[in-house]
């Protein structure tokens, strides 16, 4: 919340619990959250902090009570919705816009990455089978890229133990194969955290030039974008300022 000047720890458990209710209202298992479900349960019951609602393993699917939404309710936040896109993604990490991508993880081994120089294990993006053989969809977060090597590196979610001291290195296209990333979810991202008002605040949608989604240039570049923030990403991308080597946003 350091866009209203409140540094603290936000609680995990909340955020997930109303991802699972708002895309499948009813009864609540732990069976993951989609991206777009996150940022836009965000928007709709806000957030409190972790000291209000501690993570705990039992508690996973236990409604958080009515005080708690009551306080969280108080903020908002603004969602972007990313094309998925190689530019769209440096443009956003240039700006420390952080994003969240949904990738196949072909090794969850964290020695396996480390002796894999920090790679995945490579699968076939034309196999209709991964789901199948159990290589599901995990979110992970790109925190820089390196452009001569034509890879992300991200940050995952398993400890500092896993991986290279809990970052991997995830190639370009890799996050441009469909069979390879949670494609219809999508990239989001979150642009701000605001004290809720009367009006609930637009999703946003980040053009740039090149492709989006569906692989089809867009029809039109620069409508229903954020102001002020979003015509920065989109002179990074027009006149190239994001950084050539990789980088770490801290």
């Amino acid at each position: 919340m350091r866009d209203m000047n409140i540094d603290e720890r936000l609680s995990c458990l909340f955020i997930y619990y109303n991802a699972r209710l708002y895309r499948k209202p009813g009864a609540i298992n732990d069976d993951g959250a989609t991206k777009k479900a996150t940022a836009l349960a965000l928007r709709k019951f806000g957030v409190c902090s972790e000291s209000l609602w501690k993570y705990d393993v039992l508690n996973v699917n236990k409604k958080p009570p009515p005080e708690i939404y009551r306080i969280a309710s108080r903020v908002t936040v603004k969602p972007l919705k990313v094309p998925r896109n190689i530019n769209a993604i440096k443009t956003c990490l240039a700006n420390q816009v952080p994003v969240i991508i949904g990738i196949r993880m072909g090794s969850i081994d964290g020695n396996e990455v480390r002796a894999n120089n920090g790679y995945l294990r490579r699968l076939d993006p034309n196999d209709p089978c991964l789901d199948e053989k159990g290589y599901r969809c995990h979110s992970v977060v790109p925190v820089g890229y390196d452009e001569k090597a034509k890879h992300f590196i991200a940050r995952n979610s398993w400890g500092r133990n896993w991986g290279l001291d809990g970052y991997f290195y995830v190639p370009y296209e890799d996050i441009m194969a469909k069979n390879l990333v949670n494609y219809p979810d999508g990239i989001w991202s979150i642009t701000e955290i605001m004290l809720r008002t009367s009006h609930m605040p637009n999703v946003g949608r980040l053009y740039v030039p090149g492709y989006n989604l569906d692989g089809q240039r867009p029809r039109q570049l620069y409508t229903q974008i954020l102001p002020t923030l979003h015509r920065r990403l989109i002179a990074s991308v027009t006149h190239g300022y994001w950084p050539r080597s990789s980088f770490f946003h801290k």
